[in-house]
């Protein structure tokens, strides 16, 4: 049983019921209703009587069985939880426990028949069993060291799922995980959220988020994050305030009721904190009551921009942004009323200077985008994930122009039937040098600003307590796990 466990939840990440119930039932039905049942049925031409009695005392532990299971199931305990995956050498090293187990209950079995006699092949056991013990402690161990250092890893991670047809975007800080829209398909026997997304948050990490976001409701974005929403232990919710329809709908008002979750409604000019200096800018879409036009589909998509304090851009130096002889002086074009000015994305509003780490835009179309950059809005990132998986945008030059990125990523399935990325969006990509990363051809792929100094950039240092994080972002994929630095041309 132990064996099964530790393959059910490196597989599949989840626990079924039965291998508790396994421990309670099967000694029952093993040791009481098979034996009885059996000699019931030989005693039965002989003592009808006598057989009668036996098989009915045979069938109270079925009896008991099934009593439990429909207590199990009316209080909904016979759900499948999502587990930690263990790491591979911690499953090792729990079979080379069991052996060592084993190893020594023979031992002392030999030492019993033969009369506590002991000898050179008793203590050689001994040995090997004490042996085994050591090396599966150290192997069930040695995964743990790489969880506790993840906690306190000052490291920023943002991985593209590859969920096929679909997107999902993991966050991760360290201290904690967030994972923006979650895939999906229209298959019903297919769980894009259980089958792809859950194990891959779950590996040697346990099935825990700060935060469940999704882009817009479309089905590719949501249905994914059904299962994550149900199965792990969150703590916030949140959407684009548009209502999913249909079963996917129904689903997600279902899940959040019976987990007790209030579902936010993320708008722009919200400011999300992660950690010191890090934080989720919401830029887009904004509330309704906002003047300006109104958006809905794929133009009401969040559009998310991760960034983080850069106290590196002095903003008081004399050839500072914000310096006498800076572009954002108080008396210029860019003062207090300007997008750089002291109320803008760099000024003094006691968040310093932000240097935008990525930029997520869902499926934003060229309405959203028009209207982010008609604001105005600083949309410079070092990474871009492509709006609507790389599909065509008549503003996307435009995008790329204000972005500004080392490096794009898209998401999209094998063979689809929009040719996504589509050539214009290559095209584009490539007149500007901006190398492109698709999880159909790559795999999942990660980028890393390493606080640590990834790529020989600057060692982390302490401003005031503040994390800062040195570029640039190094990308790795699935595919090709060298990685390396994500320079594209500017």
């Amino acid at each position: 049983q132990l064996i099964l466990l530790l393959l059910s939840a490196r597989v599949f990440g989840t626990s079924s019921p039965w291998f508790a119930l396994n421990l309670l039932f099967l000694p029952l039905i093993d040791g009481v209703a098979l034996p009885l049942g059996l000699a019931g049925m030989a005693m039965a031409p002989a003592a009808p009587e006598v057989a009668g009695w036996l098989l009915l005392v045979a069938r109270w532990p079925f009896d008991l069985l099934l009593v439990s299971l429909r207590w199990l199931d009316g209080a909904g305990l016979l759900g499948s939880p999502q587990l930690l995956r263990p790491h591979p050498a911690a499953m090792l090293g729990l079979w080379v426990l069991l052996g060592a187990a084993v190893l020594h209950v023979s031992e002392r079995v030999s030492d019993q028949t033969s009369g506590g006699a002991t000898g050179q092949a008793a203590g050689s056991t001994r040995r090997r069993a004490a042996l085994l013990l050591a090396a599966g402690a150290l192997l069930m161990l040695g995964p743990v060291w790489p969880r506790l250092a993840a906690a306190t890893d000052p490291a920023v991670r943002l991985a593209v799922l590859d969920v096929g047809q679909g997107q999902s975007v993991a966050l991760d800080w360290g201290a904690g995980r967030m994972l923006v829209d979650g895939g999906g398909t229209a298959s019903r026997s297919w769980d894009t959220g259980r089958r792809v997304v859950a194990p891959a948050l779950t590996d040697n990490r346990p099935p825990r988020l700060d935060a469940v976001v999704w882009s817009h409701p479309d089905r590719d974005h949501l249905r994914g994050l059904l299962y994550v929403i149900d199965a792990f232990a969150v703590r916030r919710v949140a959407g684009n305030g548009e209502p999913p329809h249909g079963e996917d709908g129904a689903r997600l008002t279902a899940i959040l009721r019976h987990a007790g979750y209030h579902e936010e409604r993320w708008h722009a000019g919200q400011r999300i904190p992660l950690a010191d200096g890090l934080e989720l800018e919401v830029l887009h879409p904004p509330l309704p009551e906002a003047a300006g036009p109104a958006f809905d589909g794929n133009d009401a998509s969040l559009v998310l921009r991760l960034t983080a304090r850069d106290d590196n851009n002095r903003q008081d130096g004399p050839n500072g942004p914000n310096g006498p002889d800076g572009p954002n002086r108080p008396d210029g074009p860019d003062g207090p009323d300007g997008s750089n000015g002291q109320g803008g994305s760099n000024g003094q509003d006691g968040r310093g200077a932000r240097r935008g780490l990525a930029l997520i835009p869902g499926d934003a179309g060229d309405p959203a985008i028009r209207a982010l950059l008609d604001a105005g809005t600083d949309l410079s990132a070092e990474v871009l994930v492509l709006p609507h998986h790389g599909g065509r945008r008549k503003l996307l030059p435009q995008l790329l122009d204000a972005v500004r990125p080392s490096v794009a990523l898209a998401s999209a399935g094998y063979r689809n039937r929009w040719g996504f990325p589509v050539a214009d969006t290559r095209a584009a990509l490539a007149a500007r040098n901006i190398p492109l990363l698709v999880t159909v051809e790559s795999g999942q792929i990660q980028a890393c600003w390493d606080a640590r100094g990834a790529k020989g950039a600057e060692k982390m240092h302490d401003m005031g307590g503040t994390r800062v994080w040195p570029g640039p972002a190094t990308v790795t994929t699935a595919r090709n796990g060298d990685g390396g630095d994500a320079d594209g041309g500017q």
